[in-house]
C-alpha cells in the first residue's frame, strides 16, 4: 500500500470502531491526524450480528 487513504473498522456485538487512516509507504496505516489530515468520515456505525459485520459509513466525495 503507497499512499493509500483507507477507512478500516471492526464490530463486536453493537459496539464498533471505524475511523480514517492514511499510510504513506508498505507500513500499517495511522489516523489521517498522525500526518496533519483530518478525518473526513461524516457518519459511521457498525454491528456483528449472526457472524456477519456489517459496517456503513459516509464520506463526502470531495475530501481533503
Amino acid at each position: 500500500m503507497d499512499c493509500m487513504d483507507v477507512v478500516v473498522g471492526s464490530a463486536s456485538g453493537r459496539w464498533s470502531r471505524i475511523g480514517d487512516y492514511y499510510t504513506r509507504d508498505r507500513s500499517t496505516p495511522l489516523f489521517d491526524s498522525e500526518y496533519g489530515g483530518v478525518d473526513s468520515l461524516t457518519a459511521a456505525i457498525g454491528e456483528e450480528s449472526g457472524g456477519y459485520t456489517t459496517l456503513l459509513f459516509r464520506r463526502k466525495l470531495d475530501s481533503t
